[in-house]
C-alpha cells in the first residue's frame, strides 16, 4: 500500500495500525510501539489531533506502552488525556 497509495495515505495507515495490532497480540511489544507511533504521527498530520481514527492510534499506542511495563507507563497519561478514554480493558485493534 505505500508504494501504490503513499505513505500517510489513509488506507496505508489503516494497514500500519493492523500490523501493530498483530505484533501486539504476537507478543512483539517494540515492533507494535514502532509502528503505532508511525500510526499516530502520521494521521495526526493528515486526519488532526481529534479524528476518531487518530485517537484510535493514540489509544492502541498507549496500551502497548502500558505492556511493555511500568518504564512505558509515564508515557500513557498524555495520551490517554488525548484519546479522552479509559484505555485499561481494551485491546488495540487497527
Amino acid at each position: 500500500r505505500r508504494l501504490k497509495l503513499g505513505d500517510d495515505h489513509p488506507d496505508t495507515l489503516t494497514s500500519i495500525g493492523n500490523l501493530g495490532s498483530l505484533c501486539f497480540n504476537e507478543g512483539k511489544y517494540e515492533e507494535a510501539e514502532e509502528l503505532f507511533r508511525e500510526c499516530v504521527e502520521k494521521r495526526r498530520v493528515k486526519l488532526g489531533e481529534h479524528h476518531p481514527d487518530t485517537l484510535t492510534s493514540i489509544n492502541n499506542l498507549s496500551i502497548c506502552l502500558e505492556a511493555q511495563g511500568e518504564v512505558k507507563l509515564t508515557a500513557l497519561d498524555p495520551l490517554r488525556a488525548r484519546a479522552g478514554k479509559d484505555t485499561s480493558n481494551i485491546m488495540p485493534g487497527g
